[in-house]
């Protein structure tokens, strides 16, 4: 007796070994954006199509496209502009159930990446010959599914990622504070101790440049630390923000004119800070009995 498989069962196992493929691709978050263009790649099986194209929009950031097959830097930002009007219409009439974009019988379709309710991107493929139907659509609605709980996966360890990262930064400054307390505790002198203690705040933050003002009864020091490249308008700025300080914290008016300074380069290790964002100062008036020393 002689069997026939029913066409159906063909498609059936061949959809379940492309879905299969896809949580394999899927179960690894090294590489991430090669996988999520290799999965568009596993879709032509079941979906065929002449472009396939995933929108992922964060909350923060510019939206991000994977695209199959690549394209030039033009038509990335055509694509990526129509694909943003696709997103904006989804969210703004509301759909959070997975409800595509686009009918069967066209030749193109756009389902959402939905994860808890919310919009995260679009996933879009579109043929030159031939109309998608339903098989199709249902397709590209699961494996949109699978690449939206996979870029929710990958947006939730770069949160914990950020989170580690600020941990540490927090236990860093605790034990700089600690190695600082231990040298000031132990004062010797402005040259040596000083000096340490500016090393030391440099491997916290990214610092450029360091001025130190120390007065005396009948005399007054200027040293300068500064980052190796450091340029000349850097630290002509610097210079203007402790002259401003200084007269408005200590001496309005001061004459820094014939005050010596002394320059020094800060460790290589001050490359190695922790990053701030743009241009900062952090101005310090240390009192010593009655006089003062200011440290920008």
């Amino acid at each position: 007796m002689t069997t026939h498989a029913h066409p159906a069962d063909g498609n059936r196992s061949g959809l379940s070994r492309t879905l299969n493929d896809i949580a394999h691709v899927l179960a690894s978050f090294d590489g991430a954006e090669e996988r999520v263009l290799h999965v568009l790649a596993l879709c032509r099986r079941q979906v065929p199509f002449d472009q396939a194209a995933l929108l992922e929009v964060a909350p923060l950031g510019a939206p991000r496209l994977a695209v199959v097959p690549p394209l030039d830097g033009r038509e990335r930002s055509e694509l990526t502009e129509t694909l943003l009007l696709l997103y904006n219409g989804l969210v703004e009439e509301g759909v959070h159930g997975g409800g595509p974009m686009s009918e069967p019988g066209r030749r193109h379709l756009a389902v959402p990446l939905v994860e808890e309710d919310t919009v995260i991107g679009v996933l879009f493929v579109r043929r030159d010959a031939g109309t998608y139907d339903v098989r199709h659509l249902r397709v590209l609605s699961i494996v949109a599914a699978n690449l939206a709980g996979y870029l929710t996966a990958l947006r939730e360890r770069a949160i914990q990622a950020l989170r580690a990262d600020e941990l540490e930064r927090a236990r860093l400054r605790v034990q700089r504070l600690y190695e600082i307390s231990k040298l000031l505790t132990s004062f010797q002198s402005v040259e040596s101790t000083v000096h340490e203690v500016v090393a030391l705040v440099a491997t916290t933050l990214r610092l450029h440049t360091a001025i130190l003002v120390v007065e005396a009864a009948d005399s007054a020091r200027r040293i300068v630390w500064h980052a190796e490249g450091e340029s000349e308008s850097s630290l002509r700025a610097a210079e203007a923000h402790m002259r401003a300080a200084y007269g408005y914290l200590v001496r309005p008016g001061f004459d820094f004119g014939g005050i010596e300074a002394q320059v020094r380069q800060l460790p290589e290790r001050a490359r190695r800070g922790l990053a701030t964002s743009g241009d900062r100062f952090v101005l310090l008036p240390l009192v010593v009995g009655h006089g003062s020393i200011l440290a920008p």
